[in-house]
């Protein structure tokens, strides 16, 4: 997660701590962060993605994941 992300506070205090986001659907997309970037190679491009396009993915997969969109 790029430092400058909006949501990078949230998103190690869900994944170093232990704290739950506001929203199920903010969990749901943790932990799909979380899965990606437990790879090799995957992890290096999403760490290069710039903050706000970071934080566009995150809201758009959010927005996926609440109204069933695909």
């Amino acid at each position: 997660m790029n430092a400058d992300s909006k949501y990078f506070d949230k998103y190690y205090d869900y994944v170093n701590r232990g704290i739950q986001p506001e929203t199920k659907e903010l969990r749901a997309v943790f932990n799909i962060v979380r899965d990606l970037t437990d790879r090799r190679g995957i992890k290096h491009e999403f760490k290069k993605i710039d903050a706000d396009i970071q934080d566009e993915i995150i809201e758009t997969w959010v927005r996926c994941i609440k109204y069933g969109l695909m």
